[in-house]
C-alpha cells in the first residue's frame, strides 16, 4: 500500500512539474467541451511512469519493478494508470490556471 501511495504521489508530481513549465500561456484548446491551457495536450500526448522518487532528506525511492506503475490522461477528461499488479480509472479537470483535479476513482 505504501509504495501505491508513493507512486501516485511520484506520478502526480511529474504531472505537475509538466503543468509548470510547460504551460504556455498563449496556447488554448479546446477539450471536451472545455477550454484550457496547453498542459492538457502534454498530459495526453504520454504515458507517465514512475522512475523514482527523491525525498527531501535526499533518500530515494524506487519501485521494485520498473513500468509498473503509470498514469494516463485522455483530451476528454478520463484518467487511467496501473499500481503494480492493479489498476484504476477516473476523471480529472484541468482548469486554466493549471490546476488539477480528480474526481472519483475505481480501483482493483
Amino acid at each position: 500500500m505504501k509504495n501505491i501511495i508513493l507512486a501516485i504521489l511520484g506520478i502526480g508530481f511529474m504531472v505537475l512539474v509538466v503543468m509548470i513549465f510547460g504551460k504556455d500561456q498563449n496556447q488554448e484548446t479546446q477539450t471536451g467541451g472545455m477550454t484550457t491551457n496547453g498542459p492538457v495536450l502534454a498530459l495526453s500526448e504520454s504515458v507517465w511512469v514512475w522512475d523514482k522518487t527523491l525525498m527531501n532528506d535526499d533518500t530515494t525511492i524506487i519501485p521494485q519493478k520498473s513500468g509498473a506503475f503509470s498514469i494516463s490522461f485522455t483530451k476528454d477528461g478520463n484518467v487511467s494508470g496501473t499500481t503494480d499488479c492493479n489498476g484504476f480509472s477516473g476523471t480529472y479537470t484541468l482548469s486554466g490556471e493549471g490546476v488539477l483535479t480528480f474526481g472519483p476513482i475505481a480501483s482493483t
